[in-house]
């Protein structure tokens, strides 16, 4: 199976001791704001990555890309990866789950690009769109 890539569009995401995950104001359809531009204090991006045991990262970067706004771009550790590809016995597929945060965020109308660039190429997740509110 190909490596695959999706995520996950919130307004905050807290990591417990335990590296569970808190989201706070999941967008589970697309943004909607009030004016154009709109300021945000932070918007966080939850990529999850999955690849073949048998096929690992050599280098992972994750981008987001906000309309009219230059690419944030997380570079996973080469430490994250590597105990990444020690996956438990009998598991034919893994499962990276990395937070990329926004911040600020200049949020515009239009479409969200977020991806993740390997030795291979890159893969586009679905994500949200930004659109204008209508008025009341």
């Amino acid at each position: 199976m190909d490596r695959q890539v999706s995520v996950l569009v919130a307004d905050d995401i807290r990591t417990e001791i335990s590296g569970k995950f808190v989201i706070i104001g999941a967008y589970t359809q697309d943004i909607r704001i009030a004016s154009d531009p709109f300021y945000a204090w932070q918007l966080w991006f939850l990529f999850e990555i999955e690849s073949d045991i048998d096929d690992p990262f050599l280098y992972l970067v994750l981008e987001v890309t906000l309309p009219e706004q230059p690419t944030v771009s997380l570079h996973v550790p080469e430490t994250t990866l590597r105990a990444w590809s020690q996956a438990a016995p009998g598991r034919s597929r893994r499962k990276l789950t990395q937070p990329l945060v926004v911040h600020p965020a200049v949020v515009r109308p239009g479409r969200i690009i977020a991806r993740m660039v390997h030795e291979r190429g890159g893969t586009e997740a679905v994500a949200p769109w930004i659109a204008l509110a209508s008025p009341s």
